[in-house]
């Protein structure tokens, strides 16, 4: 289900899976240079829920080109996050999440607290010009929901 380091780091660290996903992305370069915030290019969406009533939160990869003024360069951005707002009967979720560009020889692996204030997380991860020469760029995502936390701040059984 989860690629290699990740599933190493799970057993090494003795964390339970019942709320992981796995997905894979080919993404053509030429859509990646077209992409911009308002265009962004989305992975599938894994749902799960989080409470008996059938509420559901929805979690997806988002990843675009966006230009860097500092670095005077194109960067390529990506991100995990909420399909939308949180259900109402939650306050936050924690989770661990990694990303890994085989054709790069790049994995990067955070963890993030997401909430109503917090929708998304994620960074620049790397130069555009790292991928001028490939066609389809292979990206593999894995995360995990280590936690829920209901609207009064309690932890909720998953």
């Amino acid at each position: 289900l989860l690629f290699d380091k990740y599933v190493s780091y799970l057993l090494t660290n003795r964390v339970s899976v019942k709320y992981a996903y796995s997905i894979e992305m080919n993404l053509s370069v030429p859509h990646i240079n077209d992409s911009s915030f308002k265009k962004s290019l989305y992975s599938k969406k894994y749902k799960f829920p989080v409470s008996n009533n059938g509420d559901k939160i929805s979690l997806h990869f988002r990843c675009y080109k966006k230009y860097d003024s500092q670095k005077e360069e194109d960067m390529f951005r990506g991100f995990i996050a909420t399909q939308s707002k949180l259900p109402k009967c939650v306050s936050k979720i924690e989770m661990k999440y990694g990303l890994q560009f085989h054709q790069l020889s790049y994995d990067k692996w955070d963890s993030c607290t997401l909430s109503n204030s917090q929708l998304y997380k994620g960074s620049s991860l790397f130069k555009m010009q790292q991928i001028q020469n490939i066609d389809m760029l292979n990206v593999k995502i894995a995360f995990q929901v280590r936690a829920v936390f209901d609207n009064q701040g309690k932890l909720v059984d998953l």
